[in-house]
């Protein structure tokens, strides 16, 4: 399992809600995350998700991605992917 972060974008991006879980379940097309309340089926997220930093480089990669929440039950959120980014913090 791994931290996780997420935001829930209404309108013009805009954000409407924040959050923290842990993933339960992750592949390239989705991720299966705990959340701190029940959230809406259909709605935008973003999620980012930290991992341990490798030995060549220095910091924590962050694996962060837009997704469309597919169902949220129980305080977990599943989530198909749209667009995928990584980013290294130094």
């Amino acid at each position: 399992m791994r931290e996780v972060r997420y935001k829930v974008l209404g309108e013009k991006q805009r954000v409407k809600q924040v959050g923290s879980g842990e993933t339960l379940n992750m592949s390239s097309r989705g991720v299966l995350f705990t959340t701190e309340s029940t959230l809406v089926a259909g709605e935008l997220v973003e999620l980012a998700v930290s991992w341990p930093a490798l030995r060549e480089v220095s910091g924590s990669v962050r694996d962060s991605r837009e997704a469309t929440l597919l169902s949220s039950v129980r305080r977990q959120g599943a989530a198909d992917s749209e667009r995928e980014k990584h980013t290294t913090d130094r």
